[in-house]
């Protein structure tokens, strides 16, 4: 997780607000899952510029393979595009192409 701020003073008052987090576990001796979330804030002059939320979901079955399969799920906002809500839900399959340790 990371969290990162700025403000400034000056010509133009700026704020600018970053949350990160990454994690991934395993719910069942054969599955994945991975999460991965961001969240931006940015204001200028005291108006807001961006209010963005990201959600990245993912779940793997046999991720230890070379050809498997995965859910995944997007969610997220975009204040700039006015876009208060959007999500996307699929399913897929992964194919590993380079096993090698040093790669």
């Amino acid at each position: 997780m990371s969290l990162t701020g700025f403000y400034q003073r000056g010509n133009v008052e700026t704020v600018i607000f970053r949350a990160k987090s990454d994690f991934s576990f395993k719910p069942w001796k054969k599955w994945v899952f991975k999460n991965q979330n961001s969240y931006v804030f940015q204001e200028f002059g005291k108006e807001k510029a961006d209010e963005d939320i990201l959600s990245l979901n993912f779940l793997y079955l046999n991720p230890e393979q070379k050809i498997y399969p995965f859910v995944l799920g997007f969610v997220s906002t975009n204040y700039r595009r006015a876009i208060d809500l959007r999500y996307l839900f699929g399913a897929g399959v992964t194919f590993q192409i380079l096993e090698k340790e040093k790669d």
